[in-house]
């Protein structure tokens, strides 16, 4: 997971942050920007045991991070809507805009009473993410991806109108390795155009345990280890079905990994 270990507040002069040896990253969160600024991404900072620094900006070696800040070239607006007949607005609900393959926000916000939301972006590609805010009995929606050009125009053009599924089941189980609770993930993954689509996630528990509620659909879902030895037998992915019924389906799938020659692990012939 990821947690602030540091923060202050800079009026116009350099900050020092001290740190323990360990890997980080520096970033201005949008909430403390105007709204027509926009946060640059996150920097990489490494501390070694010895006192070393270094970090991903331009100069890695001199331990000084340098931010710039952009004026937004592009609103983003839309609604969040909780489906249904007809659908009802989600009022509340946290709405990202996130670097693509991250887990670090650019901008920002809430939804109104009416369910809309608008985010001031920079030329780039994002991820629009809802993060919190959900009432109990519903999935997370997939991302949707735009792009802001910096004439203010965005492809897809329009508003970006998300639609949250209302849970028809769910799965649940335990992660093992060597026959013994472990810790990781589990990721489910939806066949959207020809490929495939990982739709939701969840980490597990301290005791390897796991619950995903899902919408309606045909499935496969897989598992991972934290730190994960070199050498590992994985367990086969698990395709599954939650139907569209009155009542909701709630499935158990185990996963186990084994190390080579662990009691229990699969004999090859």
């Amino acid at each position: 997971g990821q947690f602030v270990i540091a923060s202050q507040f800079v009026a116009g002069a350099p900050t020092v942050f001290s740190l323990p040896a360990g890997s980080f990253l520096v970033q201005i969160p949008s909430f403390s920007l105007p709204p027509s600024m926009v946060p640059p991404a996150p920097v990489s900072v490494t501390v070694t045991e010895g006192g070393t620094v270094t970090d991903g900006s331009g100069f890695p070696d001199d331990a000084f991070v340098t931010f710039v800040l952009t004026a937004a070239s592009g609103e983003v607006n839309g609604t969040v809507s909780l489906d249904g007949t007809p659908p009802t607005p989600a009022a509340g609900v946290r709405v990202a805009a996130r670097f693509p393959g991250g887990d670090f926000d650019a901008a920002s916000t809430f939804t109104d009473g009416t369910g809309a939301f608008k985010l001031n972006l920079s030329e780039g590609g994002y991820e629009i993410v809802v993060t919190d805010g959900l009432p109990a009995g519903t999935v997370t929606p997939s991302p949707l991806f735009i792009h802001v050009f910096g004439d203010g125009s965005t492809d897809p053009a329009g508003p970006v109108d998300i639609l949250v599924p209302v849970a028809q089941g769910s799965i649940s189980g335990n992660v093992t390795l060597d026959g013994s609770a472990t810790t990781g993930g589990v990721a489910v993954f939806q066949q959207v155009g020809p490929g495939w689509t990982e739709v939701t996630g969840t980490a597990t528990g301290a005791s390897g345990q796991y619950t995903v509620s899902l919408p309606a659909g045909d499935f496969v879902a897989l598992a991972e280890l934290d730190g994960t030895p070199p050498l590992l037998i994985n367990p086969l992915p698990a395709t599954f079905t939650i139907p569209d019924l009155p009542d909701p389906t709630n499935l158990t799938l185990d996963f186990a990994f084994f190390t080579p020659g662990a009691f229990g692990a699969p004999v090859s012939q």
